[in-house]
């Protein structure tokens, strides 16, 4: 679902997946073990708190049913009520196929 074959490192996506993954298991880690130990609350860091936004933004997206809609082999084919922001999206980003926005950094 990530690879990129328009990059030198075709997997450079899911390595950054994975680094945030691990960040935020670090996150997920302490407050479990807060919790465990009866903790009320626990304090996270700006950072870390960042961190587990992201991660669950990530997630939401990272569905197979989102791959799908942006998984075309041109915007002709892209069907979504959203098609007129993804159509000046990929004019602005200099994009041709809506897999392209998927793959984005």
């Amino acid at each position: 679902m990530y690879c990129d074959a328009t990059a030198s490192d075709a997997n450079h996506i899911q390595k950054q997946l994975s680094v945030l993954e691990q960040v935020a298991l670090r996150v997920f880690n302490r407050t479990k073990d807060a919790q465990k130990l009866g903790a009320a609350s626990v304090d996270l860091t700006r950072t870390e708190l960042n961190t587990i936004r992201k991660f669950l933004f990530v997630m939401k997206y990272r569905k197979q049913g989102f791959w799908q809609k942006y998984n075309r082999p041109s915007l002709a084919e892209y069907v979504g009520v959203d098609r007129p922001d993804v159509t000046s999206f990929m004019r602005r980003r200099g994009f041709k196929k809506p897999v392209e926005m998927w793959l984005w950094p």
